[in-house]
């Protein structure tokens, strides 16, 4: 193969696996909790959903996750990931101005009890 089509597939390749970035992708998350018996650990996994929502201006963006309730933590980590993963992207930056972020008090942030959902909203502040 010449250099030019080596060159082209690799970026094929790398185009075609970040298209994720702004659908709703999922992880698989194990989760150890307390199973029937004292002192068992109980391991289950449970896909996390993150999906990511443009404002009018592109550097302002929801990050939506479910579910939420049992597994707060690494949602948390997952949209936190995903928000960095699009700023990246886009702006070249990791830098966010959380509205409503990962670091807040899990009790304060806002989340939908009926879809056991949790929103988070902030904005890529890379020039």
């Amino acid at each position: 193969m010449t250099m030019a089509r080596i060159l082209f597939l690799a970026i094929a390749v790398a185009t075609i696996s970040s298209c994720g970035l702004l659908r709703g992708d999922r992880e698989t998350v194990e989760v150890r909790d307390g199973g029937s018996e004292p002192g068992a650990v109980e391991v289950r996994s449970v896909r996390v959903r993150a999906s990511l929502g443009r404002g009018t201006d592109r550097r302002d963006f929801t990050v939506s996750v479910s579910p939420f309730a049992a597994i707060a933590e690494q949602a948390l980590a997952s949209a936190r990931h995903r928000a960095i993963s699009y700023c990246l992207e886009t702006y070249g930056g990791s830098d966010i101005a959380w509205v409503v972020g990962p670091d807040q008090p899990i009790a304060e942030l806002p989340v939908d009890g009926d879809t056991d959902t949790v929103t988070l909203d902030g904005r890529c502040i890379q020039r």
